[in-house]
């Protein structure tokens, strides 16, 4: 959705003219503002960058890889991340997955922009009580232990 809007604040699409109005949105940091102002929380401050968090789901959900591989995954992008920052993110995304499926079970019936759908009533069934990926996660503390850098 952001690289749509800043593709129609530069230069619009096919039949649809370029709207700079939209820099007053695109330049505004994503947030649930959940914190006090002061403290300028934002979504990727709080979890990771979006680019990186929706390789991480596609290469989790969609390519079914287990957190050491997307792990290696990481370290192979261009602008690749440290190997702690890479292994932070990618606990951090297990963590999160695993334990907000009770959200996604809540979702709104609503339109995608996007190729992918992570409604549980149709394509993306996880179960609500599950093991948190605690074996997967171990399988990755193990490979970090046996091969510390």
């Amino acid at each position: 959705l952001r690289r749509w809007l800043r593709i129609m604040e530069t230069a619009g699409v096919r039949g649809l003219p370029a709207i700079p109005a939209l820099h007053l949105v695109n330049v505004q940091q994503p947030t649930a503002e959940l914190r006090p102002g002061v403290e300028c929380q934002t979504d990727e401050g709080d979890l990771m960058p979006y680019d990186v968090l929706e390789l991480i789901e596609e290469l989790a959900i969609r390519d079914r890889l287990s957190p050491q591989e997307i792990v290696a995954e990481l370290q192979q992008l261009k602008h690749a991340p440290t190997a702690d920052k890479a292994i932070e993110w990618v606990r951090r995304f297990f963590r999160l997955w695993s334990g907000n499926q009770w959200k996604r079970e809540r979702f709104a019936p609503s339109f995608h922009l996007d190729d992918r759908n992570l409604d549980p009533r149709s394509w993306c069934r996880f179960p609500i009580l599950s093991g948190g990926f605690s074996w997967e996660l171990s399988q990755l503390n193990s490979a970090i232990n046996a091969n510390p850098e």
